[in-house]
């Protein structure tokens, strides 16, 4: 048996799969899910990305700065 949820707007029922109601087109928002005692992420399988920190990009950018550092003192070495 599939899940069914009441629309908060006409009150059908309705598959949450589809994200709204197909009487009065209301789009379901996270809080309607809640109030029914169900997960979003569930139905629409967006869950929480967790992107590891990219370490290599900081060393990128360290290294490039200690370039830009040595360019500038030897550009102000050359002038004397």
């Amino acid at each position: 048996m599939e899940k069914t949820i009441r629309c908060p707007d006409c009150g059908d029922n309705i598959f949450p799969e589809f994200g709204m109601c197909p009487v009065c087109l209301y789009r379901l928002k996270p809080s309607d899910y809640h109030q029914q005692g169900m997960k979003e992420e569930d139905f629409t399988g967006i869950k929480e990305i967790n992107m590891p920190p990219n370490k290599l990009f900081g060393k990128i950018k360290v290294f490039g700065f200690i370039l830009v550092v040595v360019f500038i003192i030897v550009k102000f070495l050359e002038r004397l």
